[in-house]
């Protein structure tokens, strides 16, 4: 606390002492002198004025802009999924909505591909329409809509591959993907981040 307040009692002193040598020479204009000083420069004093209040209201335009980017960062539907269900020979997924506000999921992929040869970056497959509305951490939802063809074999070895594309409550386009091993536990397959990839 004490080191705040040393520069300021010495800006204080140093003011009383430039003062106090003024009045003592007889440099202390009168009054008549400081109403035609203060008039003269009215303008001035307006324009400079105005110049900080701008620069001040772009502060907390910038502050509430990165705010409000922030809160839908945080607010925003996060949309993942992964392996569902086993019926009649075929295989759906599972999609969860981790976020905060709801989602609706328009279009998914889902594929069964050789491990053997895979390619870094996702095959371009057809898109299947959809049109989920997941609620607020809604887990486990089932895509009856979208399903593969599996033997329920684990070999040869095999991936199955998803992807989903979706808009949050704020009209903003994302998608997410995942790659699972197909065997038993369906664990996730390591290496291949642009399966994984979400915006």
């Amino acid at each position: 606390m004490r080191r705040t307040f040393r520069p300021i009692a010495v800006l204080i002193l140093i003011l009383a002492v430039v003062l106090l040598e003024a009045w003592a020479l007889g440099r202390i204009p009168t009054r008549v002198q400081l109403v035609k000083f203060l008039d003269a420069i009215s303008s001035a004093v307006t324009a400079i004025a105005t110049v900080l209040i701008a620069l001040f209201t772009a502060t907390i335009w910038g502050i509430n802009r990165s705010q409000l980017a922030h809160g839908r960062r945080v607010d925003r539907a996060y949309v993942n999924g992964g392996w569902g269900r086993h019926i009649d020979g075929k295989l759906y997924a599972n999609i969860n909505n981790d976020g905060k506000t709801p989602a609706t999921v328009h279009h998914m992929v889902l594929a069964i591909l050789p491990l053997a040869g895979l390619p870094s970056t996702p095959p371009a497959l057809p898109r299947t329409f959809v049109n989920y509305n997941l609620e607020p951490y809604k887990r486990d939802f089932f895509s009856d809509h979208v399903f593969v063809e599996w033997d329920g074999l684990y070999e040869p070895e095999r991936v199955l591959y998803g992807r989903f594309w979706y808009t949050d409550v704020f009209e903003k386009e994302h998608e997410s993907g995942f790659l699972l091993h197909v065997r038993p536990r369906w664990p996730a397959v390591a290496g291949f981040p642009e399966y994984w990839r979400w915006t």
